[in-house]
Parts: C-alpha cells; sequence; structure tokens
C-alpha cells in the first residue's frame, strides 16, 4: 500500500466521510428524536432559548445545550434533520480528536482514537441525535484539564476543568460529576503530582467545580426563575428519581454486564492480550488513570435505578485507552 493511500485510509476525515451519508439521508427516529427536533424547533420559532417546550409545555427532562446547537445550526443551514445528524458527527469527531490528544500526552500512539471509531458503540450512534455524545465530549476535555492539573499548569487546569463541567451540566445535568470525579479524586493513585500536592490539588478541584456551577447556574437561575415552581420542582424530582426507584427505565444492577462487552465489539471478540498486560494495567500511568475514569461511575451506574444503554457512551474513551 502507498504512503498517499495509507494516510487517507488513517484520517478521521475518511471515517467521517464514511459516516455522512447516513447523517444526510437517516430520518429521525421517534420517540427521543423527534421530541428534541420538537424542543428545538419550538426554541427556534419562540426565540425563547431559556426554557425548552414541547407541544408547548415545558420540558425538563433535557438540558437545552444540544437544543441550542442544533438551533444555531438551523439559523445557518436552515431547517433540516441532516443538520442535527451532521451536528452529532462533528460532536463524535472531536471526541476521537480529544481521544487521540489525550493519548499522546501518555506517549501513546493513536491506537486509542482507532478502537473508539471502529467499537459498534460508536458506530451505532455517532450521528445520532442524542445528548450522550456530546457529555463524552465533556468528560473528554476534563480530563485533558486533569492532565493539565497533574503537569502543575493549576490556573488553566481549573479553567478547563470549569469550562467541561459547566457545559456537562448544560449538555446533560450533573451526571458530569460522575463520570470525572472517579479520576478525580483517586488523582493520587495515578498522579505524582497530586501524591505530592495533595491539598492544592483537591482545592483545584474544587475551584473547577466551583467554576463548573457558575457557569451551568448562568442558565438554570434565569431558567428556573421564568418557568417558576412547574419548571425546577419537576426538574429536581427527574434528577432525584433517576438514582432510586427510577420513574422510567428501571433496570436491575446487572443489567449493564452484558451489554458493555456489545458496545465494544468486534473488539471484544477480534483482539486478545496476555494476562501480564492487563495486570500491567494497575502499574502504569496511564492504565491507572483510564481505570480510574471508567470503573466508579461504571459501578455507580449499575447501582442507580434508571438504566439506557447510551449512558455508557462517556465511558467508552476510556476503555479504548485502556
Amino acid at each position: 500500500m502507498n504512503d498517499p493511500l495509507r494516510r487517507l485510509l488513517a484520517s478521521r476525515w475518511t471515517w467521517a466521510a464514511l459516516l455522512l451519508p447516513l447523517a444526510l439521508l437517516l430520518p429521525p427516529i421517534p420517540i427521543d428524536e423527534t421530541r428534541y427536533l420538537t424542543a428545538t424547533w419550538e426554541m427556534t420559532l419562540s426565540g425563547h432559548w431559556l426554557l425548552p417546550t414541547v407541544n408547548g409545555a415545558l420540558y425538563t427532562d433535557k438540558s437545552p445545550f444540544l437544543f441550542w446547537l442544533i438551533a444555531s445550526g438551523w439559523k445557518v443551514f436552515g431547517v433540516h434533520t441532516w443538520v442535527a445528524r451532521a451536528l452529532a458527527l462533528a460532536v463524535t469527531w472531536t471526541m476521537l480528536e480529544l481521544l487521540r490528544r489525550l493519548a499522546r500526552r501518555f506517549a501513546l500512539d493513536a491506537a486509542a482514537m482507532w478502537l473508539l471509531a471502529g467499537c459498534a458503540g460508536i458506530a451505532i450512534f455517532a450521528s445520532a441525535i442524542m445528548f450522550d455524545l456530546l457529555l463524552a465530549a465533556c468528560v473528554l476535555l476534563a480530563m485533558h484539564a486533569l492532565l493539565d492539573l497533574d503537569a502543575a499548569r493549576w490556573r488553566r487546569g481549573v479553567g478547563v476543568l470549569g469550562a467541561a463541567i459547566g457545559l456537562g451540566v448544560l449538555a446533560k445535568g450533573p451526571v458530569v460529576l460522575l463520570h470525572v470525579m472517579g479520576a478525580a479524586l483517586l488523582a493520587p493513585w495515578w498522579s505524582a503530582t497530586a501524591r505530592a500536592a495533595k491539598a492544592r490539588w483537591y482545592g483545584a478541584l474544587a475551584a473547577g467545580i466551583g467554576l463548573g456551577a457558575a457557569i451551568a447556574l448562568a442558565w438554570l437561575l434565569p431558567a428556573a426563575w421564568l418557568g417558576g415552581p412547574q419548571y425546577w420542582e419537576p426538574l429536581l424530582q427527574k434528577v432525584s428519581g433517576r438514582l432510586h426507584e427510577s420513574f422510567a427505565h428501571a433496570r436491575p444492577p446487572w443489567w449493564y454486564l452484558p451489554l458493555l462487552p456489545v458496545l465494544l465489539l468486534p473488539w471484544t471478540l477480534a483482539l486478545r492480550a496476555p494476562r501480564a498486560a492487563w495486570a500491567a494495567l494497575w502499574r502504569e500511568r496511564a492504565g491507572r488513570f483510564a481505570l480510574a475514569w471508567c470503573v466508579p461511575p461504571f459501578l455507580a451506574f449499575c447501582l442507580i435505578s434508571g438504566k439506557q444503554v447510551h449512558y455508557l457512551i462517556p465511558l467508552l474513551p476510556a476503555l479504548a485507552l485502556a
């Protein structure tokens, strides 16, 4: 194979081009995608971007960041389903780039990025109109922030962490903290900087969380004031309801266990590694980082009552890195 062809096949643009026809031609799929597009359309039509509505009723199930992005795309390209799907594909492409850069910071090659791009979970959901892709991109950005803190770039780390958490809350609510806090709180296990300066590390985490909360509250407080109790009371009830005796998608604790290998196909069948390689994960910095990133939220998701397969998408980059 000549070098130009090899470079073409190794390009993320080629990966995106292969999925682009699906993004351009696939109609919205009921019930979720049609509901999200309805919320975006009503937001575009009314010009009220603080409070999402569906069929004129306040919509408290989801945060508005995805609606804002799609509505912005509609203002530029017109109201089309393909705009939303192309946006989802762009978010997935951003995930791949963030993972490639994350692996490079551990002196690893691009294998993690291609493992993520080729797994079934990403291939299926890459152009889906959903919130988990956007959340995964925010989680990856937060992981970069933790590596900034590990490199003693304190100011930059706090700023990037705050932006990632704030945007993650706007993308899918406080669940972003569940994805980020494992690697953040267990940092002394994988970071020499965190072991040497624990007080400064956890102070930086608190500052980043505070900044993220301020970004989220910049939307939530005006929205709660405009919507009143009929908006913020159901919002709080839905957040707590997903933790215990879920009002929707209630599943047993083991439900994710058989699904995770399916999301990682074909790699769960095609890749093999000796036991010593898996044991080495606990000794290497990158391996510890990946385990601290994915294991605590996975266990938490198993215990949380409400479960959907796409909730695991933000964990796939960590598994690809491992």
